[in-house]
């Protein structure tokens, strides 16, 4: 009824225009803006049925939305509807992830605003006062039960601690994980075994080229040599991973996928060999999964061996950024071997802020994190963190669910898999973490005396001595110590 009649008004305004001619526009062209032309390829409906949507942007880098009428994101006119609801929206626009957080479907807070009402009167069926004092009631709820409900610690437990053996692989360079997972391997916090970097590449990817790829790869190695000059020990060699996604076969069976072949996906059939299935080698992954699924299909045998620490976006399936970029190989992931995905929905990030990083030790590593221009999805956080944080700190997972493959869907040209819900599903979806906690581990690691060995200023190349570092056990929670600083 509603567009019934604003399309009434529409066709009535447009009607008066014309008999009186075009109308002089209220304000003067622009002299910077000369034409707008709309990419509605990119266009997608998040939150039908729901109107409105003032905005704003917020100090922590997410925008704050209000909707009337509607059930949110994921919500309908009739599924989680309410009269006002209140969301955020966190990562880059490609990627983005809307969370319902005051009402609409599955919220983090019930609805202030369920029914019908005129936001200001107070009675049963409006819930608060004010618009003004909904806002703060949300945010005392955010911080109040919802914190006492992310305190429950997960019955799901971690396949994994900081003594199983360790590969990270990436794509980007513009995090912080590689310079955390230097200092836990400076420290002996972890056995470090491998660095890889990996991405799909144009046309498949139009955000990354092969040209963009080695530039990674070369990037990836100044960071570890100034790691070490900086006085990072125990830190192994960087090596290129794969390049390029895996293609569907035609029979879209997983056995007669072509692998790509690279010296990252080998070494990673070379260190699972030394694993064992109660003591796997655990990959932190923080792009797309083709290394690890090249590896699976170079070795099959790996497959009980191996644990994938991943992140992508959402929780309901492989379809953030990280999963577009490759969809098959995530595909194989979830079907072949042990998967724990985190998710930038749970915003699970360790709070890293440029002012705090002056206080490290002065070095190349320092300035070099000083110089880095941060993801997005996480501008004063580790944005790749998560998994190398679960290595140390499993009270860091507050909640978490078994699932399998659920279905297909497609997204800008790609096939990315979805989860379904299943208690003896091989795959972990964690879906609330302790903030604090990641903050707290990533600082204590960056500031811990042992990781900052004395040097003369030169890079040191690793070697299988250096590697055979003995790994301390880390129980948790992590004790208090001089060297854990806490979360402002």
């Amino acid at each position: 009824m509603k567009r019934l009649t604003l399309t009434t008004v529409l066709v009535v305004v447009v009607a008066q225009v014309t008999s009186v001619g075009v109308a002089e526009p209220p304000y003067p062209p622009s002299s910077v803006i000369k034409s707008i032309t709309w990419h509605w390829d990119t266009h997608t409906t998040a939150a039908p049925g729901s109107d409105l949507w003032p905005v704003t942007w917020a100090s922590d880098g997410d925008i704050y939305v209000a909707w009337g009428d509607g059930g949110g994101f994921g919500g309908t006119n009739s599924d989680g509807r309410v009269s006002m609801g209140f969301a955020r929206i966190t990562g880059a626009p490609e990627s983005y992830v809307g969370i319902n957080a005051n009402g609409g479907k599955n919220p983090e807070a019930p609805a202030s605003f369920p029914k019908k009402c005129k936001t200001g009167v107070s009675n049963e069926d409006c819930g608060n006062a004010s618009s003004a004092q909904t806002i703060l009631a949300m945010a005392r709820q955010r911080n109040g039960a919802l914190a006492d409900k992310a305190a429950q610690k997960s019955d799901v437990v971690l396949p994994y601690n900081n003594t199983n053996p360790v590969m990270y692989d990436n794509d980007f360079t513009n995090d912080y994980v590689d310079w955390y997972l230097m200092a836990l391997a400076s420290a002996g916090d972890i056995k470090y075994l491998g660095i890889s970097t990996s991405s799909s590449v144009a046309p498949y990817n139009d955000h990354v080229t092969a040209k963009d790829l080695a530039a990674h790869v070369a990037k990836r190695r100044e960071t570890v040599r100034r790691g070490r000059n900086s006085g990072f020990r125990h830190v192994p060699n960087p090596i290129p991973g794969t390049k390029g996604n895996l293609i569907r076969p035609a029979s879209g069976r997983i056995k007669d996928t072509r692998p790509l072949g690279s010296p990252g996906s080998r070494r990673i059939i070379e260190e699972a060999g030394k694993a064992t299935p109660t003591k796997p080698l655990v990959v932190c992954v923080g792009g797309p999964l083709t290394v690890v699924a090249d590896a699976y299909l170079l070795d099959n045998s790996i497959a009980d061996k191996v644990v994938v620490a991943w992140l992508d976006n959402y929780n309901k399936g492989m379809t953030g950024f990280n999963g577009w970029s490759d969809g098959w190989a995530a595909y194989i992931v979830l079907q072949k071997l042990r998967l724990v995905q985190f998710t930038v929905q749970s915003r699970p990030f360790p709070r890293v802020t440029k002012s705090r990083l002056r206080t490290l030790p002065e070095s190349e590593a320092r300035e070099y994190m000083l110089a880095i221009e941060t993801d997005v999805v996480a501008p004063e956080g580790d944005a790749d963190g998560p998994p190398a944080i679960s290595l140390m700190r499993p009270d860091y997972i507050r909640s978490a669910k078994r699932v399998s493959f659920g279905g297909w869907t497609t997204r800008y040209g790609h096939d990315m898999p979805l989860f379904r819900d299943d208690p003896n599903g091989r795959a972990i979806v964690v879906t609330a973490v302790d903030r604090k906690v990641a903050t707290e581990e990533w600082w204590r690691a960056m500031k811990n005396p042992a990781a900052w060995h004395p040097t003369n200023g030169t890079s040191t190349q690793s070697s299988e001595n250096d590697n055979a570092t003995s790994t301390r056990i880390i129980q948790a929670p992590y004790p208090s110590s001089p060297s854990v600083t806490r979360m402002r």
